[in-house]
């Protein structure tokens, strides 16, 4: 069932479009231009169209891949290993960590002092690896 428009309506769209109209619409197309990427299309019953922003929308960026070093052990693992350890070291204080089989001691101790310069500032530590037992000894200095 279609509706037919009031008779000042139907003139609008099939008789010439009076001045008011082609403000308003200008408004529109101004207020729209201001919404940065707005991307619209307005198609009139006379088939007539307005466009905004429908050129070729730039292609998706690709995920950037981590560059560097791969992860040599699941995630949290050196976490789960020195964490409970340290976090609750006292000016002065120190521990000894002894890294579990398979774990190198050179990551758990690097592992180690990245969580402590960013939780406790650099130079606010210090550790070493025992040649004799080859444990971490890990000092909060600062």
């Amino acid at each position: 069932m279609q509706t037919k428009l009031p008779a000042p309506m139907d003139d609008l769209l099939t008789g010439p479009v009076p001045s008011l109209v082609i403000k308003q619409v200008r408004l529109v197309d101004a207020m729209l231009t201001k919404l940065e990427g707005a991307r619209f299309k307005i198609v009139l019953p006379d088939g007539s169209e307005f466009t905004h922003n429908l050129e070729e929308a730039p292609p998706p960026k690709e995920a950037k891949r981590r560059e560097g070093y791969p992860f040599t052990y699941p995630r949290g693992t050196l976490h789960a290993i020195y964490q409970p350890l340290i976090q609750n070291l006292k000016l002065g204080e120190l521990v000894e960590i002894a890294p579990p089989e398979g774990i190198d001691v050179d990551h758990l101790r690097a592992a180690a002092a990245g969580w402590a310069s960013k939780n406790w500032g650099t130079g606010c530590h210090t550790s070493e690896v025992s040649e004799r037992t080859g444990n971490i000894t890990f000092m909060r200095t600062g």
